[in-house]
């Protein structure tokens, strides 16, 4: 089968499985709401308070989770190819949780989470992410196991500081799991032009660099005799990661492991690891794989202070469905950006 066949393929499959947790996220829920009350919603058939809460709350929750998922997986493919290195993605290099602290920040200093000044408290949290693994790799970017140890304890550091706000503010527990773990629970439309847009923008960063992440894949010396520049190239690409990373975290939280399994698993059913192929094809993966892990998470009940009856967070599904396909990925020796 060729590449461009096994795209189709790949893609087409993809969008059944979000059709699937899209249908099943609307006519699926913990309000009380039958799917035949649902349906008859979406058909147009009723006209009543039960509109509101699938308009306001279960679509916008699928298209958070969906959005997020394209964003995580997105940067995901960005990193392992700008870095050359297979577990580079936004949670094992501490973006997220980088992110996600300069979140809490803002947030806890009054900010509405949809607001310009949370979204560059965000990005600055991603930056010194970023910074802080630059200081302890010292221009090693191709020792994956540095850089791997590196953003594991970038990552510990900042999620402590996380823990420690929340804690120290009183957040109830349900607040500390959202950012921690990841979780799509009470999104309503409020959150989703944020997340589009940094998705948006993030994605348009990185794929104006696909040509010469492709030639980066040679090597720097080899690219620099070809005239790309692997500094700017790189820079940029991570610029757009971090941008991607802000918008998945401010629609799921700092999930782990999505933007490192969604591109690797496009990468081995496509057969190609070109950027202008990963990006896409692996947010589209990360895409379908987080709302079907919500919808999953949605049926299993969780009772937190604070909060009531609630179901699993999300990051608590997408941990044990990823071990499998990494643990396959690292026993095959498949686990590669080339």
């Amino acid at each position: 089968m060729t590449v461009a066949r096994r795209i189709v393929v790949l893609c087409g499959a993809c969008l059944v499985v979000l059709a699937v947790a899209g249908i099943g996220q609307v006519l699926i829920g913990r309000s009380g709401i039958t799917p035949g009350q649902a349906l008859d919603v979406v058909t147009g058939q009723a006209q009543s308070p039960v509109d509101a809460l699938i308009v306001n709350l279960r679509v916008p929750r699928f298209l958070t989770g969906m959005l997020s998922g394209i964003a995580l997986g997105s940067a995901g493919a960005a990193l392992q190819s700008s870095l050359r290195n297979p577990l580079a993605e936004p949670g094992m290099l501490g973006i997220s949780a980088g992110a996600a602290l300069g979140v809490v920040i803002a947030t806890g200093a009054g900010a509405a989470t949809g607001r310009p000044v949370v979204l560059l408290a965000a990005a600055a949290g991603g930056l010194s992410a970023v910074g802080l693994i630059t200081l302890a790799v010292r221009g090693r970017w191709q020792d994956s196991e540095l850089i791997a140890l590196a953003g594991v304890l970038v990552g510990s550091i900042l999620t402590a500081l996380v823990l420690g706000l929340l804690a120290l503010a009183g957040r109830p527990l349900w607040e500390v799991l959202r950012w921690l773990i990841g979780s799509v629970n009470a999104r309503t439309i409020a959150d989703v032009p944020p997340v589009a847009a940094l998705t948006a923008a993030g994605l348009l960063l990185v794929l104006g660099q696909v040509r010469p992440l492709a030639v980066l894949r040679l090597g720097a010396p080899s690219a620099a005799a070809l005239g790309v520049g692997h500094r700017r190239v790189r820079a940029v690409a991570m610029v757009g990661a971090i941008v991607l990373a802000v918008g998945g975290v401010l629609g799921v939280g700092a999930v782990m492991f999505l933007g490192l399994v969604g591109p690797q698993i496009a990468r081995h059913v496509t057969g190609s690891s070109h950027p202008g192929v990963l990006v896409p094809t692996g947010g589209l993966v990360a895409a379908a794989l987080l709302p079907i892990a919500d919808l999953i998470a949605q049926l299993t009940t969780l009772s937190l202070p604070g909060a009531g009856a609630t179901g699993l967070p999300v990051g608590a599904v997408i941990a044990p469905l990823s071990i499998p396909v990494l643990l396959w990925l690292l026993t095959t020796r498949k686990l590669t950006v080339r």
